[in-house]
This record gives C-alpha cells, sequence and structure tokens, in this order.
C-alpha cells in the first residue's frame, strides 16, 4: 500500500494553465480549496487535462494526506433530484494559495 501511496504522489488538485496563471498559482504549489461550508488543503498539479473553471480532484485520501482536510469538507450532503444520488461532482468551490 506505501508503494502505491508513494507512486501516486500526493492528493491534489488539477486546474488548467490558464485558470492556474489567472489566479498567480504554480505545479506544485500548496493550494486552499474553499467554499462557504469549508476549506481543504492540497497541491496543485497543472496540465490541460481539464478544462479551465473546472477543479479536478482525483481520488479520495484521509485528511492527515493532505495540506489540510478532505474535499467531502466542501460537499453538499443534498441528493440529486433524480435519484437522490450524491451531488459531489458539482461542487461550486474556489482555489487560492495555501497560506498558514
Amino acid at each position: 500500500m506505501g508503494f502505491l501511496r508513494e507512486r501516486e504522489g500526493a492528493p491534489c488538485c488539477v486546474l488548467h494553465p490558464d485558470e492556474a496563471r489567472t489566479r498567480g498559482l504554480a505545479d506544485g504549489q500548496q493550494v486552499r480549496l474553499f467554499n462557504d461550508l469549508g476549506a481543504a488543503g492540497l497541491v496543485l498539479r497543472v496540465s490541460d487535462e481539464v478544462q479551465t473553471g473546472v477543479a479536478l480532484v482525483p481520488g479520495q485520501r484521509p485528511d492527515d494526506e493532505a495540506v489540510s482536510g478532505t474535499i467531502n469538507m466542501l460537499c453538499s450532503d443534498r441528493y440529486t433530484d433524480m435519484g437522490e444520488g450524491a451531488t459531489y461532482q458539482s461542487t461550486y468551490l474556489d482555489v487560492a494559495a495555501w497560506s498558514t
């Protein structure tokens, strides 16, 4: 298990290069993802695999592996109108530099 965690790297947030540049953020930087529910800290990965305006947080990792907290802290507990599923795929949040 340790080998897989090491290979995967730190829990991260993926932003498009244009989005990162607009926010003054750089690849490998610690960032704060936040909304009115709370905040979580992750490492930024800059890649064009996502569209501008989208923050991708791959997988779910324990909070002691992240800079701070988990992405679940930012997700609403409401259900979708069709099928009453989770709404974590459409969570509004903002991204900024992490400050201690």
